[in-house]
């Protein structure tokens, strides 16, 4: 165990390290140890992120090996293009004169009878 670094925790880089070292958390147990409150304000982390952090050390800790914790990773999630926002919305206004259209075509035939 004495040969694990920060940067073994999953999340932690190098510039997270340092501002991790700074505040005196040295070493993974450390971390491990720490309130997330305090990661936070180390880290500049939301609160969530500073929980995934403990979290990876405390795992990193149980295992008490190397090896990068076991933590599946976050869903990537489909944004879109812009041009695809674009479109819908082009989309929906040509829909919606269609819709008028045959409202107003509706009630013409309405006026004549």
């Amino acid at each position: 165990m004495a040969d694990l670094k920060l940067t073994d925790i999953n999340g932690v880089a190098e510039i997270t390290a340092r501002k991790l070292k700074q505040r005196g958390l040295n070493t993974v147990q450390d971390v491990a140890e720490a309130d997330v409150a305090y990661i936070s304000s180390t880290t500049g982390f939301p609160r969530g992120r500073s929980e995934a952090v403990r979290n990876a050390a405390e795992m990193l800790m149980q295992q008490g090996a190397t090896d990068q914790p076991t933590i599946a990773p976050e869903p990537d999630i489909d944004m879109g293009s812009a041009k695809d926002g674009k479109k819908g919305k082009k989309e929906k206004k040509k829909k919606g004169k269609k819709e008028k259209k045959k409202k107003g075509k509706k009630e013409k035939k309405k006026k004549k009878k």
